[in-house]
Protein backbone atom coordinates (compact mmCIF):
# COMPACT_ATOMS: atom_id res chain seq x y z
CA UNK A 1 0.00 0.00 0.00
CA UNK A 2 2.63 2.50 0.80
CA UNK A 3 4.48 1.37 -2.81
CA UNK A 4 1.23 1.87 -4.20
CA UNK A 5 0.54 5.48 -2.50
CA UNK A 6 3.94 7.01 -3.76
CA UNK A 7 2.96 5.71 -7.41
CA UNK A 8 -0.13 7.59 -7.12
CA UNK A 9 1.38 10.75 -5.62
CA UNK A 10 3.62 10.93 -8.81
CA UNK A 11 0.98 9.78 -10.90
CA UNK A 12 -1.17 12.93 -9.90
CA UNK A 13 1.81 15.29 -10.38
CA UNK A 14 2.27 14.33 -14.26
CA UNK A 15 -1.12 14.43 -15.09
CA UNK A 16 -2.51 18.06 -14.30
CA UNK A 17 -4.91 17.79 -17.69
CA UNK A 18 -6.29 14.57 -16.89
CA UNK A 19 -5.42 13.08 -20.04
CA UNK A 20 -4.04 9.93 -18.36
CA UNK A 21 -6.23 7.44 -16.71
CA UNK A 22 -5.57 4.96 -13.52
CA UNK A 23 -7.45 2.07 -12.07
CA UNK A 24 -6.92 -0.64 -9.31
CA UNK A 25 -7.46 -4.19 -9.31
CA UNK A 26 -6.59 -6.66 -6.72
CA UNK A 27 -7.53 -10.46 -7.41
CA UNK A 28 -7.22 -13.77 -5.00
CA UNK A 29 -9.57 -16.40 -6.03
CA UNK A 30 -11.41 -13.89 -7.86
CA UNK A 31 -10.81 -10.37 -9.07
CA UNK A 32 -11.60 -7.25 -7.63
CA UNK A 33 -12.18 -4.01 -8.69
CA UNK A 34 -10.75 -1.28 -6.34
CA UNK A 35 -11.56 2.07 -8.33
CA UNK A 36 -12.60 1.92 -11.81
CA UNK A 37 -10.06 3.68 -14.68
CA UNK A 38 -10.27 7.50 -13.48
CA UNK A 39 -8.52 10.39 -14.07
CA UNK A 40 -5.95 11.37 -11.10
CA UNK A 41 -4.83 15.26 -11.28
CA UNK A 42 -4.75 16.29 -8.31
CA UNK A 43 -3.41 15.39 -5.06
CA UNK A 44 -6.73 16.00 -3.57
CA UNK A 45 -7.89 13.14 -6.24
CA UNK A 46 -4.80 10.98 -5.15
CA UNK A 47 -5.92 11.01 -1.46
CA UNK A 48 -9.40 9.98 -1.95
CA UNK A 49 -8.13 6.99 -4.56
CA UNK A 50 -5.35 6.06 -1.74
CA UNK A 51 -8.35 5.59 1.08
CA UNK A 52 -10.12 3.79 -1.26
CA UNK A 53 -7.49 1.42 -1.91
CA UNK A 54 -6.98 0.97 1.65
CA UNK A 55 -10.15 0.39 2.74
CA UNK A 56 -11.58 -1.69 0.16
CA UNK A 57 -8.44 -4.41 0.07
CA UNK A 58 -8.36 -4.33 3.82
CA UNK A 59 -11.98 -5.53 3.94
CA UNK A 60 -10.76 -8.14 1.60
CA UNK A 61 -8.03 -9.35 3.95
CA UNK A 62 -9.83 -8.51 6.86
CA UNK A 63 -12.68 -10.60 6.70
CA UNK A 64 -13.40 -13.22 9.48
CA UNK A 65 -11.18 -16.44 8.44
CA UNK A 66 -9.81 -15.08 5.60
CA UNK A 67 -6.60 -16.79 5.53
CA UNK A 68 -8.68 -20.57 5.83
CA UNK A 69 -10.69 -19.02 3.35
CA UNK A 70 -11.05 -20.42 -0.27
CA UNK A 71 -11.11 -17.60 -1.57
CA UNK A 72 -7.36 -16.69 -0.53
CA UNK A 73 -5.80 -18.30 -3.56
CA UNK A 74 -3.96 -16.37 -6.96
CA UNK A 75 -6.10 -15.98 -9.92
CA UNK A 76 -3.46 -14.25 -11.95
CA UNK A 77 -5.71 -15.22 -14.81
CA UNK A 78 -8.88 -13.16 -13.37
CA UNK A 79 -6.96 -9.94 -12.21
CA UNK A 80 -5.15 -9.67 -16.15
CA UNK A 81 -8.60 -9.93 -17.52
CA UNK A 82 -10.38 -7.47 -15.66
CA UNK A 83 -7.12 -5.31 -15.73
CA UNK A 84 -7.18 -5.34 -19.29
CA UNK A 85 -11.26 -4.93 -19.41
CA UNK A 86 -10.83 -1.65 -17.57
CA UNK A 87 -8.09 -0.11 -20.25
CA UNK A 88 -10.49 -1.75 -23.18
CA UNK A 89 -12.73 1.66 -22.32
CA UNK A 90 -9.69 4.26 -22.83
CA UNK A 91 -9.07 6.27 -25.78
CA UNK A 92 -5.22 6.63 -25.04
CA UNK A 93 -2.95 5.40 -27.32
CA UNK A 94 -0.64 3.96 -24.58
CA UNK A 95 -1.61 1.05 -22.16
CA UNK A 96 -0.09 -0.22 -19.46
CA UNK A 97 -0.47 -3.15 -16.73
CA UNK A 98 1.47 -3.25 -13.04
CA UNK A 99 1.44 -7.01 -12.48
CA UNK A 100 1.77 -7.55 -8.68
CA UNK A 101 2.07 -10.81 -7.35
CA UNK A 102 3.51 -12.66 -4.02
CA UNK A 103 3.26 -16.35 -4.97
CA UNK A 104 2.59 -19.05 -7.58
CA UNK A 105 -0.51 -18.99 -9.71
CA UNK A 106 -3.00 -21.42 -7.72
CA UNK A 107 -6.51 -21.39 -9.45
CA UNK A 108 -8.22 -19.99 -12.56
CA UNK A 109 -11.37 -18.72 -14.49
CA UNK A 110 -14.77 -20.10 -14.46
CA UNK A 111 -16.79 -17.75 -15.29
CA UNK A 112 -16.64 -13.89 -15.61
CA UNK A 113 -14.07 -12.58 -12.92
CA UNK A 114 -14.54 -15.28 -10.83
CA UNK A 115 -12.24 -18.47 -10.35
CA UNK A 116 -12.57 -22.22 -9.13
CA UNK A 117 -12.13 -23.28 -5.86
CA UNK A 118 -9.44 -25.44 -5.54
CA UNK A 119 -10.24 -27.73 -3.10
CA UNK A 120 -10.91 -30.25 -4.80
CA UNK A 121 -11.42 -33.58 -3.56
CA UNK A 122 -12.76 -35.38 -6.54
CA UNK A 123 -10.68 -34.51 -8.77
CA UNK A 124 -12.74 -32.96 -11.51
CA UNK A 125 -10.59 -29.64 -11.67
CA UNK A 126 -7.31 -29.37 -10.27
CA UNK A 127 -5.71 -32.79 -9.55
CA UNK A 128 -2.30 -34.20 -9.44
CA UNK A 129 -1.94 -36.91 -12.30
CA UNK A 130 1.65 -37.45 -11.58
CA UNK A 131 1.27 -38.81 -7.76
CA UNK A 132 -2.94 -39.78 -8.79
CA UNK A 133 -3.90 -37.31 -5.56
CA UNK A 134 -6.74 -34.75 -4.85
CA UNK A 135 -6.54 -31.39 -4.18
CA UNK A 136 -8.54 -31.68 -0.62
CA UNK A 137 -6.74 -28.89 0.93
CA UNK A 138 -6.32 -26.42 -2.19
CA UNK A 139 -3.30 -25.84 -4.25
CA UNK A 140 0.34 -24.00 -3.91
CA UNK A 141 0.75 -24.33 -7.95
CA UNK A 142 -1.63 -25.08 -10.58
CA UNK A 143 -0.10 -25.81 -14.06
CA UNK A 144 -3.47 -25.24 -16.17
CA UNK A 145 -3.21 -21.65 -13.82
CA UNK A 146 -0.14 -20.65 -15.05
CA UNK A 147 -0.76 -21.72 -18.54
CA UNK A 148 -4.31 -19.72 -18.99
CA UNK A 149 -2.26 -16.37 -16.91
CA UNK A 150 0.32 -17.02 -19.57
CA UNK A 151 -2.33 -17.07 -22.51
CA UNK A 152 -4.33 -14.64 -21.14
CA UNK A 153 -1.02 -12.64 -20.63
CA UNK A 154 0.02 -13.13 -24.39
CA UNK A 155 -3.85 -11.81 -25.68
CA UNK A 156 -2.93 -8.35 -23.88
CA UNK A 157 0.37 -8.10 -24.82
CA UNK A 158 -0.57 -9.03 -28.66
CA UNK A 159 -3.30 -6.04 -28.51
CA UNK A 160 -0.97 -3.59 -27.52
CA UNK A 161 -0.77 -3.54 -23.49
CA UNK A 162 2.82 -3.45 -21.66
CA UNK A 163 2.94 -5.17 -18.62
CA UNK A 164 5.27 -4.63 -15.95
CA UNK A 165 5.66 -7.58 -13.47
CA UNK A 166 6.76 -7.56 -9.57
CA UNK A 167 7.68 -10.29 -7.69
CA UNK A 168 6.90 -9.56 -4.26
CA UNK A 169 9.67 -12.10 -1.98
CA UNK A 170 8.88 -14.56 -4.53
CA UNK A 171 12.81 -15.87 -4.72
CA UNK A 172 12.81 -19.05 -2.46
CA UNK A 173 10.12 -20.52 -4.17
CA UNK A 174 10.07 -23.82 -6.36
CA UNK A 175 7.65 -25.71 -7.36
CA UNK A 176 10.02 -28.98 -6.29
CA UNK A 177 9.12 -27.61 -2.38
CA UNK A 178 5.36 -28.20 -3.21
CA UNK A 179 6.15 -31.61 -4.94
CA UNK A 180 8.16 -32.78 -2.02
CA UNK A 181 5.17 -31.64 0.13
CA UNK A 182 2.93 -33.84 -1.76
CA UNK A 183 4.93 -36.63 -1.90
CA UNK A 184 4.88 -36.72 1.92
CA UNK A 185 1.40 -36.28 2.43
CA UNK A 186 -1.22 -38.50 3.06
CA UNK A 187 -3.54 -39.03 0.65
CA UNK A 188 -3.55 -35.70 -1.07
CA UNK A 189 -1.29 -33.12 -3.18
CA UNK A 190 -0.71 -29.41 -3.63
CA UNK A 191 0.17 -29.39 -7.32
CA UNK A 192 -2.47 -29.45 -9.64
CA UNK A 193 -0.14 -30.87 -13.08
CA UNK A 194 -0.76 -33.57 -15.73
CA UNK A 195 2.97 -34.83 -15.49
CA UNK A 196 6.52 -33.65 -14.99
CA UNK A 197 6.68 -31.10 -17.26
CA UNK A 198 5.68 -27.37 -16.09
CA UNK A 199 4.57 -24.20 -17.34
CA UNK A 200 6.75 -22.32 -15.25
CA UNK A 201 10.05 -23.97 -16.34
CA UNK A 202 13.16 -25.71 -13.92
CA UNK A 203 10.48 -26.99 -10.63
CA UNK A 204 13.87 -26.72 -8.74
CA UNK A 205 15.63 -23.29 -9.76
CA UNK A 206 14.06 -20.53 -7.55
CA UNK A 207 15.01 -18.36 -11.08
CA UNK A 208 11.96 -20.11 -12.64
CA UNK A 209 9.66 -18.20 -11.72
CA UNK A 210 11.01 -14.64 -11.94
CA UNK A 211 12.34 -15.52 -15.40
CA UNK A 212 8.42 -16.62 -16.42
CA UNK A 213 7.15 -13.32 -14.49
CA UNK A 214 8.99 -11.36 -16.70
CA UNK A 215 8.49 -12.96 -20.11
CA UNK A 216 5.05 -15.14 -20.08
CA UNK A 217 3.53 -12.50 -18.20
CA UNK A 218 5.77 -9.11 -18.22
CA UNK A 219 6.90 -7.83 -21.54
CA UNK A 220 10.48 -8.10 -20.84
CA UNK A 221 9.69 -5.91 -17.47
CA UNK A 222 10.54 -8.05 -14.21
CA UNK A 223 11.19 -6.13 -10.46
CA UNK A 224 12.22 -7.98 -7.58
CA UNK A 225 11.03 -6.59 -4.26
CA UNK A 226 11.93 -8.05 -0.60
CA UNK A 227 10.68 -5.18 1.38
CA UNK A 228 8.67 -1.78 1.31
CA UNK A 229 11.80 0.15 0.05
CA UNK A 230 12.70 -2.35 -2.72
CA UNK A 231 9.22 -2.30 -4.32
CA UNK A 232 9.12 1.36 -3.78
CA UNK A 233 12.00 1.26 -5.67
CA UNK A 234 10.59 -1.01 -8.75
CA UNK A 235 7.45 1.17 -9.00
CA UNK A 236 9.81 4.67 -9.47
CA UNK A 237 11.84 2.96 -12.27
CA UNK A 238 8.17 1.66 -13.80
CA UNK A 239 6.76 5.27 -13.22
CA UNK A 240 9.92 6.37 -15.09
CA UNK A 241 10.05 3.29 -17.71
CA UNK A 242 6.41 4.56 -18.53
CA UNK A 243 6.95 8.53 -18.51
CA UNK A 244 10.11 8.25 -20.50
CA UNK A 245 8.12 5.77 -22.92
CA UNK A 246 5.08 8.59 -23.75
CA UNK A 247 7.61 11.14 -23.81
CA UNK A 248 9.37 9.27 -26.73
CA UNK A 249 5.77 8.56 -28.49
CA UNK A 250 4.89 12.32 -28.13
CA UNK A 251 8.19 13.40 -29.03
CA UNK A 252 6.76 14.23 -33.09
CA UNK A 253 3.58 16.07 -31.36
CA UNK A 254 3.20 19.65 -32.37
CA UNK A 255 6.94 19.59 -34.31
CA UNK A 256 7.10 21.31 -37.47
CA UNK A 257 9.56 19.72 -40.26
CA UNK A 258 10.88 21.94 -43.16
CA UNK A 259 13.23 20.08 -45.74
CA UNK A 260 15.74 22.05 -48.03
CA UNK A 261 15.32 21.41 -51.64
CA UNK A 262 18.15 19.33 -52.95
CA UNK A 263 19.68 18.55 -55.86
CA UNK A 264 18.43 15.54 -57.86
CA UNK A 265 19.49 16.19 -61.89
CA UNK A 266 18.40 19.91 -61.03
CA UNK A 267 20.39 22.43 -59.27
CA UNK A 268 20.99 22.37 -55.84
CA UNK A 269 18.97 26.07 -55.47
CA UNK A 270 18.90 27.12 -51.87
CA UNK A 271 21.68 26.71 -49.12
CA UNK A 272 20.65 27.12 -45.49
CA UNK A 273 22.18 29.43 -43.85
CA UNK A 274 21.18 29.92 -40.20
CA UNK A 275 18.60 30.45 -37.60
CA UNK A 276 18.02 33.61 -36.10
CA UNK A 277 17.19 34.05 -32.49
CA UNK A 278 14.35 35.94 -30.56
CA UNK A 279 16.65 38.77 -30.07
CA UNK A 280 17.44 38.93 -34.00
CA UNK A 281 20.78 37.31 -34.15
CA UNK A 282 22.08 35.03 -36.48
CA UNK A 283 23.01 32.77 -37.35
CA UNK A 284 22.44 29.41 -35.70
CA UNK A 285 22.14 25.92 -36.08
CA UNK A 286 20.49 25.37 -32.95
CA UNK A 287 17.93 26.86 -30.51
CA UNK A 288 16.97 25.81 -27.31
CA UNK A 289 13.89 26.96 -25.73
CA UNK A 290 10.93 26.69 -23.34
CA UNK A 291 7.24 26.68 -23.81
CA UNK A 292 6.80 29.96 -22.06
CA UNK A 293 5.79 33.92 -23.47
CA UNK A 294 8.75 35.25 -25.17
CA UNK A 295 10.90 32.25 -24.64
CA UNK A 296 13.51 31.41 -27.35
CA UNK A 297 12.47 28.49 -30.08
CA UNK A 298 13.55 25.03 -29.64
CA UNK A 299 14.66 24.05 -33.37
CA UNK A 300 17.43 22.83 -35.04
CA UNK A 301 18.99 22.23 -38.76
CA UNK A 302 20.03 18.58 -39.34
CA UNK A 303 19.90 16.43 -42.51
CA UNK A 304 19.02 19.11 -44.31
CA UNK A 305 15.91 20.15 -42.64
CA UNK A 306 14.70 22.19 -40.30
CA UNK A 307 12.85 20.46 -36.85
CA UNK A 308 10.85 23.44 -35.40
CA UNK A 309 9.35 21.86 -31.55
CA UNK A 310 6.27 24.16 -30.90
CA UNK A 311 6.27 22.41 -27.65
CA UNK A 312 9.68 23.26 -26.52
CA UNK A 313 9.46 26.76 -28.20
CA UNK A 314 8.25 30.78 -26.72
CA UNK A 315 5.36 32.40 -28.29
CA UNK A 316 3.10 35.71 -27.82
CA UNK A 317 -0.43 36.16 -27.32
CA UNK A 318 -3.09 37.95 -28.60
CA UNK A 319 -6.39 37.89 -27.31
CA UNK A 320 -9.63 39.23 -28.90
CA UNK A 321 -13.33 38.70 -28.00
CA UNK A 322 -12.44 36.09 -25.42
CA UNK A 323 -10.42 34.04 -27.21
CA UNK A 324 -6.35 33.56 -27.02
CA UNK A 325 -4.86 33.13 -30.03
CA UNK A 326 -0.71 31.78 -29.32
CA UNK A 327 1.92 33.09 -32.25
CA UNK A 328 5.14 31.32 -32.61
CA UNK A 329 7.38 32.66 -35.37
CA UNK A 330 10.85 31.05 -36.10
CA UNK A 331 13.19 33.30 -38.63
CA UNK A 332 15.76 31.89 -40.35
CA UNK A 333 18.53 32.76 -43.77
CA UNK A 334 18.19 31.17 -46.60
CA UNK A 335 20.37 31.71 -50.26
CA UNK A 336 19.76 31.22 -54.00
CA UNK A 337 22.56 29.67 -55.20
CA UNK A 338 22.83 31.28 -58.40
CA UNK A 339 26.57 30.36 -59.17
CA UNK A 340 25.61 26.92 -59.92
CA UNK A 341 25.64 25.61 -63.12
CA UNK A 342 22.52 24.91 -64.49
CA UNK A 343 20.52 28.30 -62.87
CA UNK A 344 18.19 29.59 -64.64
CA UNK A 345 17.19 33.20 -64.38
CA UNK A 346 13.83 34.11 -63.71
CA UNK A 347 13.31 30.44 -62.96
CA UNK A 348 10.85 30.21 -60.26
CA UNK A 349 12.58 27.88 -57.41
CA UNK A 350 11.07 26.71 -53.92
CA UNK A 351 12.35 28.13 -51.01
CA UNK A 352 11.92 24.94 -48.92
CA UNK A 353 9.94 21.68 -49.56
CA UNK A 354 6.62 20.17 -48.27
CA UNK A 355 6.05 21.49 -44.75
CA UNK A 356 4.45 19.49 -42.04
CA UNK A 357 3.17 20.13 -38.56
CA UNK A 358 2.37 16.85 -36.93
CA UNK A 359 -0.20 17.77 -34.05
CA UNK A 360 -2.45 16.88 -31.21
CA UNK A 361 -5.20 18.29 -30.01
CA UNK A 362 -6.69 17.96 -26.17
CA UNK A 363 -9.63 19.26 -25.35
CA UNK A 364 -12.41 17.93 -22.63
CA UNK A 365 -15.80 17.18 -23.96
CA UNK A 366 -18.86 16.50 -21.68
CA UNK A 367 -16.36 16.40 -18.62
CA UNK A 368 -14.00 14.21 -19.75
CA UNK A 369 -10.10 15.09 -21.08
CA UNK A 370 -10.04 13.58 -25.11
CA UNK A 371 -7.14 13.53 -26.96
CA UNK A 372 -7.05 13.54 -30.94
CA UNK A 373 -5.58 10.95 -33.25
CA UNK A 374 -2.28 12.71 -34.66
CA UNK A 375 -3.37 15.02 -37.16
CA UNK A 376 -1.03 16.98 -39.92
CA UNK A 377 -1.01 20.14 -41.63
CA UNK A 378 0.83 21.33 -44.16
CA UNK A 379 2.21 25.10 -44.74
CA UNK A 380 2.51 27.00 -48.03
CA UNK A 381 5.77 26.72 -50.16
CA UNK A 382 7.48 30.03 -50.76
CA UNK A 383 9.03 30.61 -53.98
CA UNK A 384 11.66 33.19 -55.62
CA UNK A 385 12.91 34.09 -58.98
CA UNK A 386 16.75 34.22 -59.30
CA UNK A 387 18.80 36.97 -61.26
CA UNK A 388 21.89 37.21 -63.20
CA UNK A 389 23.57 40.44 -63.79
CA UNK A 390 25.14 41.81 -66.52
CA UNK A 391 28.30 44.34 -67.43
CA UNK A 392 28.25 45.97 -70.13
CA UNK A 393 31.18 48.70 -71.15
CA UNK A 394 33.47 50.45 -73.74
CA UNK A 395 37.05 49.80 -74.40
CA UNK A 396 38.86 53.00 -75.71
CA UNK A 397 42.47 54.77 -76.23
CA UNK A 398 43.27 57.96 -75.11
CA UNK A 399 41.78 59.50 -78.44
CA UNK A 400 37.90 58.04 -78.12
CA UNK A 401 38.76 55.29 -80.20
CA UNK A 402 37.04 51.69 -80.11
CA UNK A 403 39.87 48.77 -79.13
CA UNK A 404 39.90 46.29 -79.88
CA UNK A 405 41.50 42.36 -78.46
CA UNK A 406 41.80 43.63 -75.23
CA UNK A 407 41.18 40.70 -72.31
CA UNK A 408 39.20 41.32 -69.20
CA UNK A 409 38.67 39.02 -65.81
CA UNK A 410 35.80 39.56 -63.34
CA UNK A 411 37.09 37.78 -60.61
CA UNK A 412 34.96 37.19 -57.10
CA UNK A 413 36.15 39.37 -54.61
CA UNK A 414 38.38 37.83 -51.52
CA UNK A 415 36.89 40.46 -49.44
CA UNK A 416 33.29 39.77 -50.42
CA UNK A 417 30.80 40.17 -47.52
CA UNK A 418 27.64 39.58 -49.53
CA UNK A 419 27.99 35.72 -50.09
CA UNK A 420 25.84 34.21 -47.26
CA UNK A 421 24.47 37.64 -45.21
CA UNK A 422 27.13 36.52 -42.79
CA UNK A 423 29.98 38.92 -43.69
CA UNK A 424 32.35 35.94 -43.07
CA UNK A 425 31.88 32.44 -45.53
CA UNK A 426 32.21 33.24 -48.79
CA UNK A 427 31.54 30.74 -51.94
CA UNK A 428 33.16 29.89 -54.80
CA UNK A 429 31.98 31.78 -57.77
CA UNK A 430 34.10 31.11 -61.24
CA UNK A 431 35.78 33.69 -62.84
CA UNK A 432 34.62 35.20 -66.02
CA UNK A 433 36.73 36.40 -69.02
CA UNK A 434 35.63 38.94 -71.68
CA UNK A 435 37.56 40.35 -74.93
CA UNK A 436 37.09 43.84 -76.27
CA UNK A 437 35.16 43.55 -80.23
CA UNK A 438 35.98 45.84 -83.29
CA UNK A 439 33.49 48.54 -81.72
CA UNK A 440 35.65 48.25 -78.20
CA UNK A 441 32.23 46.98 -76.22
CA UNK A 442 33.16 44.32 -73.90
CA UNK A 443 30.20 41.86 -72.63
CA UNK A 444 29.69 39.96 -69.12
CA UNK A 445 26.64 38.00 -68.96
CA UNK A 446 25.13 35.65 -66.42
CA UNK A 447 26.77 36.93 -63.59
CA UNK A 448 25.58 35.46 -59.85
CA UNK A 449 24.28 38.77 -58.32
CA UNK A 450 24.38 39.11 -54.58
CA UNK A 451 28.76 39.04 -54.65
CA UNK A 452 31.53 41.87 -55.13
CA UNK A 453 33.79 41.43 -58.07
CA UNK A 454 36.96 42.82 -58.73
CA UNK A 455 37.07 43.49 -62.95
CA UNK A 456 40.78 43.94 -64.31
CA UNK A 457 42.34 43.90 -67.36
CA UNK A 458 44.50 40.94 -68.07
CA UNK A 459 45.93 41.14 -71.64
CA UNK A 460 46.05 44.33 -73.40
CA UNK A 461 46.40 44.70 -77.63
CA UNK A 462 49.44 45.22 -79.45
Amino acid sequence: MDAAEQFLDKFADSNSLGVSKVGYVAFNTDAHQIFGLQDCSSQQKATQLKQTMRTETGEIIAADGYNTSHTRFTNIEAGLKMGSDMLAGAANKNKYIIFLSDGFPTTYISSGYSGYDPYDATGKIFYDHVLNKPTSYGTSYSDKAAIRARNMAQNIKNAGTTIFSIGVDVGGQTIQQYITQSENASGFSVVDRTGTSYEIGDPTSTESYKNWLRDSIGSGYYYDSTNTEGLKAAYDQIFETIKTTIESASKADWVASDPMPVGGGEVDAVEFIGLFNRGGNGYYEELSGANQPGEENTASFADNAITWDLKQSGYTTETDGGTTTYIYTLRYRVRLQNEQDGFIERNVYETNGTTTLKYRVIETVNGKVQVSDQKELEFPIPSVEGYLGELTFLKQDNRGNALAGAEFTLTHSDNCKLCRGDGVNQVSVAPRMAVSGENGEVNFAGIPSGHSYDLSETEVPD
